[in-house]
Order: structure tokens, then C-alpha cells, then sequence
């Protein structure tokens, strides 16, 4: 079989398909991220992207989504367009992502300048006489115009006479809101970096920054390490506060992960990890109180009371970061004991609020974080929706990485997935999961109280009763590939799925209701995280994940907790605006919600499908 290289310029990555295949596909094989809200039937458009080579004419869905005059200058539908040979790919600069952090485009589309609050000078000074016998501190601060309200360390004091004489009296002040955060000798004016750091429930994140420019010089994602002790935040609070020694084990395992990934992301940058000089954190309450090694086993019973709430400004040392010794961690304020730094990040980096229509905000994840914003402010909430859309508690799921199932779909008569990689597939992840479950819905396998039965396979989709195999026990088996054993789905991995969904959606319909908001006036649902930014918009809605919306007004914008961090970093003004928004955003608790319980219970149902 005759091949095509798809090679996709911006990120290097490439891909070796047959010929015919669209560059959607070629970009799901290769891991390159490509917006495609409609999961390739040409619907949305949303997928542009310019082709240089031997492409495959423009089909009528190109022809009817672009102008001629896009045509002429290479734009094409990623979903659409076929590889007929060789070809490279420009896929547009993505807004945020997972991996990569905040872009300055990002700064500058928010009005912000790169501004952060910590500082260097180069110091050239008198050395000391008899004739000027100022003490070494005195000299430096005079020389910054600073007075005696200057905030200093003892672990500045004590570094500091061997600083000035190493550099000959010239030396690099570093300063940080006010405080003298470390004397360097020489000029080091050429450091001075920072970092984002986002510890999610699953996944951390990290991104390191030029402080200078804004760019991003390195960055890193790894499996959050506390996984180990129970997937979510209340079996880690279980054992924090059960276990002899517990809440010492979970600081201690994560603050060593991120060390690792600070000091990996740095030298990509060409920079030491001495060489960060602030920290700005995100996660939700639980995961930043084990950071600090601070117990949250009082968020875990009513009347769920954190330890702390508001903004964090300590030296990173105490948390045990391994970055300069003057360098300061922060952390953004939470609106509650399930709502905290992560989703005020998320709304600094996804701008809602800032117009009159109403937006909602869904961070996908074990805990998903929902904020509201319409006519009376903004209205959060966070929903327990467990680890099952992270690929846990699914017979056959996996996390997104080489070789899992992204997406699964039908058309033109056939079940059609894309795997990450494009290797054999190993196990769904959340986004296929979704997937498959919309789409067993349309094809009538599963009615809608979530029963797996292929007898009520509507007539055009018969040919997928050869993928159901009957389990020993009773019930039905779903195998991705017919007469395969590799993946699949069983009746319980839909119960999860239900559970799982109803959670997300019934948290969304109790802000509506609490903020007197119908679902036809959302004008932009963001969906954001790790899954979020893989998730098809169609998908979400048809199997009650997502209000019954437009899905053309669902946007992407991938791990908004981490570009929340990173924009604080860069700009004090960011780090005020998020502040603020903390202060002025209302928080619903789910759990004490008098019609919560009835509500969960009715959205375990699955919405009525709908005609495509």
C-alpha cells in the first residue's frame, strides 16, 4: 500500500498514512492537536488548516465553509482534505494548551503586559573605608532607593557579605514585591525566570517562564504520584488524616514530582533551577493544602472548612521547592473547600466575565470545577465526577497517551476510531469514551436509562450487532473491533459513564437554576483541561454531559488552570484580577442543595438522541 508523510511544520511531529487519508486523521495519529468540535463530518469548519503539496482536490464541504480566496492561499479542512502524497501542514497557533502554557499572544489578547513583580538590578558599589563604614545591607539598599521599610531575610543576611566580595562590590539584587529576595555576585541580570505550576486531583503541570519576554522556555505533565494513595481528593484526605504519617507522605511524593519537573523544564530553557525566582500555584483546596503539608481533613465533612482560603505569598523553601533560596511561592485565593486557586485560574485565562452574555466555564476532571457567569455576577460549584472520564474505573480505560483510543465514530457504515499515535489501539480515554457513548446512543444500543442491548440497534446501524459479544454472566459486551477481545466496553462501564455525567450536568443545572439563567441564554460554553481540550463538543452534548446547546458556541482552551498560574506570574495586574474575581465570585454547595439529590437522580438518564 502506497504511503503519504503528513508533516505538521509548527511542532515537528509527522505521520505516514495511506493515501486518502485526511489530515484530520494523519493528526490524530501523529498526536497533533487540531480543533475539530464535529469529529470530522465537515460540519463545524472549524478545523483550518494550511496544505502545501499534493493534496486531493477541495470536496463540496471545503467548497461551501471557505472562500476562494482562502483556498488560494492554502486553507483547507483538515477533516476534509485528503493526502495525496506528501504534504505539510500549518495548523493555527493554539490559544492555550496543556503543555504549553500561556502564550504572549494570550497576554496581549487580555490587554496585559509581561510585568511580573520580581525584579534584578545590577549593583556596582564603593567598597567599604574606614572612611565608609555602612554596613554591607545598608549599601545595597541605598543603591536600590530603597528605605528601611525593605523587607529582608536572615537567609539574605547571611549570603550577603559573601556576595559583595566575590563579585568585587559587584553584584545582582534580586527583588520580589518589595523584598530583597537574594544579592548574586557578578551580573545575572541575564536570569530571571519563573514558573506556573498546576497540581490537579491527576495530573501536574508545569511550565517555566523568561520573566523578561513572557515566553515559555520549558515545561513538563506528569501523573500526579498521589494517585498511588486513592484517585480521588476524599481517599486522599482519608488517608492524610488515617494513616500514621500520611499527610508527611503525600507532601512529600508530590513536592519531590515537581522538583523533578522544575528542574527538567528549566534546563530545557538553558536555565538552572537556582534560577527561578517565583512560583505561582494552582489546584483545588485539598491538593494545595498537602502541598503545604496543612491537613484538609476538615473539608471532607460538613460543614467543609478549609485551613486556609485566601491568597498564599511563603518562601518556596518551605514547601520544599528546590528553586532560588529567596524565591517566593503564591497561590490564588478559593471561593470554597472544593473550589479554589485552579478554577480562578481557569477564569483568568478564559476571560469570562468580562462581557454582558451569559458564559459557563466547565474544567473537566475527577473534580469538575463549574463557574457560571450572567446577570447577577459569577457562581461556582464543583462536581464529584469521579475518576471514570480519566480512563479509571473503565474495563478497558486509559489515560491519554501513545496508543489510546481519542476519538470513535460512525460513518458511511462503518465504526471508525483514532488513536493517539496512531498505534494499536491499548484502551479508551475520556474523549473516546464520550465518543462511544454518544454514538451507541444515536445507533439505539443504549436506550435511555443506559441499558448496553444490540436487539435495539436501529436498522441502518445492524452491522454493529457483530461487535457485541453476551458475557458469561449475562449482559453485553461492546468490542471495538468485531470479533476482537482487545477493547471494549461492558454495562458497567456505561453505569460509571452515567454517574460520571450526571454529576457534571447536574452541577451545571444547578447553577441555571440558583442564577435564574435558562440554558438557551449561554452564549459560550469553555470547556477546559487536560480531557476538555480533546473533547467533541457534538459528543458532550448528545450523551448529557453539556447542556443541549449550539455546539458551534462550545470553545477550547486546554489546560486554563496552568495559563490562569502563568498569567499571574507574568502580570501583577493578572494576579489582582484574579484576586479579585475571587472575592466577588458566590459558590454553591452541591451536597447542601435541596434539590440536588433529585436532580442527580433524573440526569442518570441519558437525553433523547438526536437525528443528525
Amino acid at each position: 500500500m502506497r504511503k503519504a508523510r503528513v508533516f505538521f511544520q509548527l511542532s515537528g511531529r509527522e505521520a505516514e498514512v495511506p493515501l486518502g487519508c485526511t489530515v484530520l486523521e494523519a493528526a490524530w495519529r501523529a498526536g497533533e492537536p487540531v480543533d475539530s468540535p464535529c469529529g470530522g463530518r465537515g460540519k463545524c469548519g472549524k478545523c483550518r488548516v494550511r496544505v502545501k503539496g499534493d493534496a486531493a482536490p477541495a470536496t463540496p464541504r471545503e467548497l461551501e465553509k471557505l472562500t476562494a480566496g482562502e483556498m488560494g492561499r492554502g486553507w483547507r479542512l483538515a477533516c476534509q482534505a485528503e493526502a495525496a502524497g506528501d504534504v505539510s501542514v500549518r495548523t493555527p497557533a493554539r490559544v492555550s494548551g496543556g503543555e504549553s502554557g500561556t502564550p504572549r499572544s494570550l497576554l496581549r489578547a487580555r490587554g496585559i503586559k509581561p510585568a511580573p513583580r520580581v525584579e534584578k538590578t545590577f549593583l556596582k558599589l564603593r567598597a567599604p573605608s574606614l572612611r565608609s563604614q555602612k554596613s554591607d545591607l545598608e549599601r545595597v539598599i541605598e543603591a536600590l532607593g530603597g528605605g528601611d521599610g525593605m523587607e529582608v531575610s536572615l537567609d539574605v543576611m547571611k549570603t550577603l557579605p559573601g556576595a559583595l566580595r566575590a563579585g568585587g562590590f559587584g553584584v545582582t539584587a534580586v527583588t520580589c514585591g518589595g523584598r530583597l529576595a537574594a544579592v548574586e555576585p557578578g551580573d545575572t541580570t541575564p536570569v530571571l525566570a519563573g514558573a506556573a505550576v498546576d497540581v490537579g486531583t491527576t495530573t501536574l503541570s508545569v511550565s517555566v517562564y523568561d520573566l523578561r519576554t513572557g515566553d515559555m522556555i520549558g515545561g513538563r505533565t506528569a501523573i500526579n504520584p498521589q494517585e498511588r494513595y486513592g484517585a480521588d481528593v476524599a481517599s486522599r484526605i482519608f488517608f492524610a488524616a488515617e494513616r500514621e504519617g500520611g499527610l508527611e507522605t503525600l507532601r512529600k511524593i508530590v513536592v519531590d514530582a515537581l522538583n523533578g519537573m522544575l528542574n527538567g523544564a528549566a534546563r530545557d530553557g538553558g536555565v538552572d533551577p537556582g534560577g527561578i525566582y517565583e512560583v505561582v500555584a494552582v489546584g483545588n483546596p485539598t491538593m494545595m493544602h498537602l502541598l503545604g503539608g496543612v491537613s484538609p481533613e476538615n473539608i471532607a465533612a460538613a460543614p467543609y472548612v478549609p485551613a486556609f482560603s485566601g491568597a498564599l505569598d511563603v518562601p518556596a523553601r518551605d514547601v520544599g521547592l528546590e528553586v532560588s533560596p529567596g524565591a517566593r511561592i503564591r497561590v490564588p485565593p478559593a471561593v470554597s473547600a472544593y473550589v479554589g486557586a485552579d478554577t480562578i485560574g481557569a477564569v483568568l485565562a478564559a476571560g469570562i466575565g468580562r462581557g454582558g452574555e451569559c458564559e459557563l466555564l466547565v474544567d473537566m476532571g475527577t473534580n469538575a470545577e463549574i463557574v457560571l457567569s450572567g446577570r447577577g455576577g459569577m457562581a461556582a460549584c464543583s462536581a464529584a465526577a469521579g475518576p471514570a472520564l480519566e480512563g479509571a474505573q473503565i474495563s478497558c480505560g486509559t489515560r491519554a497517551k501513545p496508543g489510546a483510543v481519542q476519538h470513535v465514530f460512525l460513518d458511511a457504515g462503518a465504526l471508525r476510531y483514532a488513536t493517539i499515535g496512531g498505534l494499536a489501539p491499548s484502551g479508551l480515554c475520556g474523549s473516546a469514551l464520550m465518543d462511544a457513548m454518544a454514538e451507541l446512543r444515536l445507533a439505539g444500543a443504549i436506550d435511555g436509562g443506559g441499558r448496553l442491548d444490540p436487539a435495539r440497534l436501529r436498522g441502518e446501524y445492524a452491522f454493529l450487532k457483530r461487535n457485541f459479544v453476551r458475557e458469561k454472566g449475562g449482559g453485553e459486551r461492546f468490542a471495538l473491533r468485531a470479533g476482537s477481545e482487545g477493547v471494549f466496553l461492558t454495562q458497567g462501564d456505561v453505569r460509571q459513564f452515567q454517574l460520571a455525567k450526571s454529576a457534571i450536568i447536574t452541577g451545571i443545572q444547578a447553577l441555571l437554576k440558583k442564577e435564574r439563567v435558562r440554558a438557551r441564554e449561554i452564549g459560550r460554553i469553555y470547556l477546559a483541561g487536560l480531557l476538555g481540550s480533546s473533547l467533541r463538543a457534538e459528543s458532550a452534548i448528545e450523551a448529557g454531559v453539556l447542556p443541549d446547546v449550539d455546539a458551534e458556541g462550545v470553545k477550547y482552551v486546554g489546560n486554563a488552570a496552568l495559563d490562569g498560574a502563568a498569567m499571574c506570574l507574568l502580570s501583577e495586574r493578572a494576579w489582582r484580577r484574579a484576586v479579585d474575581t475571587a472575592g466577588k465570585m458566590k459558590c454553591l454547595e452541591l451536597s447542601g442543595w435541596r434539590g440536588f439529590q433529585e436532580l442527580f437522580v433524573k440526569n442518570l438518564e441519558f437525553p433523547p438522541y438526536r437525528v443528525r
